[in-house]
């Protein structure tokens, strides 16, 4: 379990919060056994995050001064501004963008559903899922930026519902899912400073506007395409001769 936990870790550093609540409240051991569990997972799951630390000769000051702008609105790189609304905005958006436009009204109207029906008893039966969404959500909405950094929650909602509610719910999610493969719906139409995929993406202004878009097949390839592209131009001045291939 630890090893797993530690590739976990070594994925996303995020995560740590999650394995020690999954570990108290779904395991329920006792204390020795669980800071054994955690230690043994902090150790594997560190090694990844070793050379790194290497690199920097483990120098507090380095690690400092790394700075991430990230779901953050700035206008310059040394005066970061964390504004609460447009948080609050972005966090929405991405959590309805995460699940879809259609699947994300189903849910929402399944948890009414529930709570009209007196069901949150046993909603509450998932109290590890729950409390593992939630601090999921609170780590996005201070950093509302990939989105994939809520793949637990939208993997967890799912299992809940399947367990909840009718299967014909799940089908049509799954559906429409499968549908924004190839046409998406999007209720949001985002405006950036900057056209170049190279530049970083910072949105200048969004209005609510209903609207078909491409698919996340074409977006996702036309991402990978312009990452390529951008590595080429950025990597060699970034590493000077360390850098091996060529244009």
């Amino acid at each position: 379990m630890s090893i797993f936990f530690g590739i976990c870790l070594g994925c996303r550093i995020n995560f740590a919060l999650f394995i020690l609540i999954h570990l108290i409240f779904f395991h329920k051991i006792e204390f020795q056994t669980l800071l054994k569990n955690f230690i043994l997972t902090f150790l594997i799951g560190g090694l990844f995050y070793l050379p790194f630390l290497i690199s920097i000769n483990f120098s507090y000051d380095s690690f400092n001064k790394i700075q991430t702008l990230g779901g953050l609105r700035f206008e310059n790189t040394s005066n970061l501004e964390l504004m609460f609304f447009e948080q609050l905005s972005r966090f929405v958006y991405k959590i309805i963008y995460s699940f879809g436009f259609i699947p994300s009204l189903i849910i929402l109207l399944l948890f009414i559903q529930f709570f009209i029906q007196h069901k949150p008893i046993k909603i509450f039966k998932y109290k590890t899922e729950i409390l593992i969404i939630l601090s999921n959500l609170l780590l996005f909405f201070l950093l509302p930026t990939k989105t994939a950094i809520i793949s637990i929650v939208v993997i967890f909602i799912y299992l809940i519902i399947t367990e909840l509610s009718k299967k014909k719910y799940l089908y049509v999610m799954i559906l429409f899912n499968i549908i924004s493969f190839f046409i998406s719906i999007n209720i949001v139409n985002i405006n950036y400073k900057y056209s170049d995929p190279c530049k970083p993406k910072q949105a200048i202004n969004a209005k609510i506007q209903f609207y078909l878009d491409e698919g996340h097949i074409k977006k996702y390839l036309d991402k990978s395409f312009n990452n390529m592209e951008c590595s080429v131009i950025e990597l060699p001045f970034n590493y000077g001769n360390k850098f091996l291939i060529k244009r």
